[in-house]
């Protein structure tokens, strides 16, 4: 009988630990972020070894891939489910116009949390900025977001279960290559346009030194009355040879 209590209160104190260490995460969660960013971007990069049409990235081990498609993955760390969305509208605008479209999914200000903003290297030692946001949706269950450059990540558990997929989620970040020509072949209906210049007088009279405004118009209207008055010279046409008059074009019509 006392062997017996003695593993119920042991079980009861265990379930008790378990929760205050979910609660104290919660309660200094803002400091647990930081460091989680801080370890996973002091750690070496990887190569991408899962290959798809438009990107690749590394998995390790430990993750499991649930389900996938070309552009999203939804995969599994070892009880945290977190998604992966390749950002397609960031990747063809900063192609196209060299902009960066913050893509990251913000939910009530009140509901949140933690915030880390702040910058990792990939496997070629290119830098980029990342964005992380955890929300409180309830007592014991929270949203992470983390807006990296290319891909969208975002996961729900308990606060040491949010914390702790932040390690695999960087290790995937810092190992995506895209192929960026067969994701503007796929999704950019962009064509490149070249401009060139033509040289063009817009006026062909130049305003006098001296005399008025009103003389250069005379002049210009007399001008116009003896063009109007005269035949066109070889290799000219009128208006009127061009453009037929509203009767001929009536007579063709029914014809």
């Amino acid at each position: 009988m006392v062997i017996k209590l003695k593993k119920v209160l042991l079980v009861l104190l265990l379930v008790l630990l378990c929760g205050c260490q979910s609660n104290l995460d919660a309660l200094d969660i803002q400091q647990s972020l930081i460091e989680a960013f801080d370890e996973a971007n002091s750690l070496p990069t990887a190569q991408a070894d899962n290959k798809k049409v438009f990107y690749s990235f590394y998995l390790e081990p430990e993750v499991g891939r649930l389900e996938s498609n070309e552009t999203s993955s939804i995969l599994k760390y070892k009880e945290t489910k977190f998604a992966m969305n390749l950002n397609i509208a960031k990747i063809v605008n900063a192609q196209n116009y060299g902009d960066i479209i913050p893509s990251t999914i913000k939910l009530n200000d009140e509901l949140l949390v933690a915030t880390v903003n702040g910058e990792y290297s990939d496997f070629d030692n290119s830098i980029y900025p990342y964005q992380s946001y955890i929300y409180q949706l309830s007592d014991d269950e929270y949203y992470l977001t983390i807006d990296t450059q290319y891909v969208f990540f975002s996961a729900l558990g308990n606060a040491k279960q949010i914390i702790d997929v932040v390690k695999p989620i960087m290790k995937i970040a810092r190992s995506i290559e895209i192929n960026s020509d067969a994701i503007m072949l796929e999704y950019s209906a962009k064509e490149r346009i070249t401009f060139e210049g033509e040289e063009l007088s817009l006026y062909d009279e130049i305003i006098p030194t001296e005399g008025r405004v009103s003389d250069m118009i005379n002049k210009n209207n007399q001008n116009t009355e003896t063009d109007t008055n005269n035949p066109s010279t070889p290799g000219e046409e009128n208006i009127s040879d061009i453009i037929p008059s509203d009767e001929e074009y009536r007579t063709d019509n029914l014809e």
